[in-house]
C-alpha cells in the first residue's frame, strides 16, 4: 500500500522521461549513460536545508512521533531562553553566496518543514528565494519527518529546479571566489566521498570483501542509524556495480547534484527510496544523500573523488581542542585556552574556499537537539561566533528583509 502511494505521488508529477539501463548485467558499464554538460554561469540553483527546532509545534509533533526517548527530550534548554535570535546560520550563508558566487545563482530555495515558517531575516517576496515546504516534496502521509536523509533525498522533486543544484546545509559558508573547477572536470562531477580517501567504517562496511555476499543487516549491528545509512548506500551500490572501496562518510561540504542522476536512483532504488520517504526519524536501511549520489557517480563514470581538504575547511566548536562535549555553558564551558584556539582558527583562513561551521555557539540546532544528554550552548562561543560573521560578511544580501 505504501509503495503504491509513492508511486501514485511521483508518477503524477511532470518529470522527464528516464532511460534506464540493466545495471546488473552491465555491471554499471559506463558507455550506457549519458554524460552531463558542465553548468553554466546563471544556472546553478542553490538548495538550503533549513529546521528550527526550537518552534514549539516542531518540539511536540517530535515528542508525538518518537516513541523511545525520554519525553524531555523536547523540553527547551534553557527553559527562558530568548528565542527571536536563533538559527542564523542561514543569512551568512547566504550573504556567503552572494559575495562569492552572485553571477552563478539562478535561484535559492530553502526547504523547511510545514511546522514551523521560514526564517524571518529573510524576504518572502524576492523573486528568486522560494521556500519549499515537506509536503511539497512528499506524501502528506509520511509527514511529519524529521528525517534528515529523506528531505535530502527529495530536493530533485522541488518544482521548477534547475539541472544543476548546489546542495548544502545552512552551514556551509564561502570564503573565497567560487571556483567550479572544485566541482566539475571534464564531463565529471567532482565529489569528496566517492571512494578513495580514509574512511571511517571498517571494511566490510564499504563494500571490499572479496568474493563475499554483502550483508548489510548483519554487518552494520552496533553502528547508529546514522553511520549505518551511510554504509546501506554503499552497500546497494556494491551490489549492483560491484565491489571496490567505497566513500561512506559525510564530507560536510556542498554537493554539486545533476538533477537527472537523481531521478536514476530513485527509479532504479525505489523500495530503498520509499523506505526512506516514511522514515519519521533517520534510520539505518535509509538512503544517505551525500554518500549515494557520490558513489553513484564515480560508478558510473560520471563524477571523480578529489579529497580537497585545502578548498574545504571545518571548526566543531565541540571538539576536545575548543569546548570538548558536552559544551554545555554551566557545568562544562569554553576555556580561555579554547577561545583562543578558535579564534586564531577563524582569524588564519587563507586558503581555504569553504568552510563548514558547526557545533554550540554557531549551530543552535545543537542547543535544541532531541537529546537532553547532550544539548550544548555557550554564549562565549556564540559571542566569538557572531562576531565573525558579521566581520566576515558585513553586507546584508538582497535576500534579506
Amino acid at each position: 500500500m505504501l509503495c503504491t502511494l509513492f508511486l501514485s505521488f511521483f508518477t503524477s508529477r511532470a518529470y522527464p522521461a528516464l532511460h534506464l539501463y540493466n545495471l546488473q548485467e552491465e555491471r554499471c558499464n559506463a558507455k550506457e549513460f549519458v554524460k552531463p554538460s558542465p553548468p553554466l554561469k546563471g544556472r546553478i540553483d542553490l538548495v538550503y536545508m533549513w529546521v528550527n527546532s526550537s518552534a514549539p509545534s516542531y518540539r511536540r509533533e517530535a515528542r508525538y512521533y518518537d516513541k523511545t526517548s525520554p519525553q524531555d527530550f523536547y523540553d527547551l534548554f534553557p527553559t527562558n531562553a530568548n528565542l527571536t535570535d536563533t538559527f542564523v546560520e542561514l543569512k551568512y550563508a547566504i550573504r556567503s553566496a552572494e559575495m562569492y558566487m552572485g553571477e552563478w545563482i539562478r535561484n535559492i530555495y530553502i526547504i523547511h518543514s510545514d511546522l514551523h515558517g521560514p526564517p524571518n531575516y529573510l524576504s518572502r517576496t524576492h523573486p528568486r528565494l522560494y521556500f519549499v515546504k515537506h509536503s511539497e516534496l512528499m506524501p502528506g502521509n509520511v509527514l511529519p519527518t524529521f528525517n534528515r536523509n529523506s528531505i535530502g533525498f527529495s530536493q530533485h522533486h522541488i518544482p521548477g529546479l534547475s539541472e544543476w543544484f548546489l546542495s548544502m546545509n545552512d552551514d556551509y559558508l564561502l570564503l573565497r571566489e567560487f571556483n567550479l573547477a572544485h566541482f566539475f572536470k571534464g564531463r565529471q562531477v567532482v565529489v569528496r566521498n566517492g571512494g578513495e580517501g580514509k574512511s571511517d567504517l571498517a571494511p566490510q562496511l564499504r563494500g571490499e570483501e572479496k568474493g563475499q555476499p554483502f550483508s548489510f543487516h548483519r554487518k552494520a549491528q552496533g553502528y547508529d542509524d546514522y553511520v549505518a545509512s551511510l554504509a546501506h548506500s554503499a552497500s546497494l551500490l556494491a551490489d549492483m556495480c560491484g565491489q571496490r572501496a567505497r566513500g561512506d562518510d559525510d564530507p560536510h561540504s556542498p554537493v554539486l547534484t545533476w538533477k537527472p542522476a537523481m531521478f536514476e536512483i530513485e527509479k532504479l532504488f525505489p523500495e530503498t527510496f520509499n523506505a526512506t520517504m516514511s522514515s519519521k526519524f533517520q534510520y539505518r536501511t535509509n538512503f544517505n544523500f551525500d554518500t549515494m549520489y557520490a558513489n553513484f557517480m564515480v560508478d558510473t563514470d560520471r563524477g571523480v573523488t578529489e579529497r580537497g581538504e585545502s578548498r574545504f575547511y571545518e571548526i566543531h566548536t565541540n571538539a576536545a581542542n575548543i569546548c570538548p562535549s558536552p559544551c554545555d555553558g554551566y557545568e562544562n564551558d569554553v576555556s580561555h585556552a579554547g577561545l583562543k584556539e578558535l579564534e586564531d582558527r577563524l582569524n588564519g583562513l587563507k586558503d581555504q574556499y569553504w568552510i563548514n561551521v558547526q557545533g554550540p555557539g554557531f549551530d543552535d540546532a545543537y542547543r535544541f537537539t532531541r537529546s537532553s544528554t547532550i544539548r550544548e550552548y555557550s554564549p562565549k562561543l556564540q559571542k566569538v561566533a557572531r562576531e565573525w560573521f558579521e566581520t566576515r560578511y558585513p553586507k546584508p544580501s538582497q535576500f534579506e528583509v
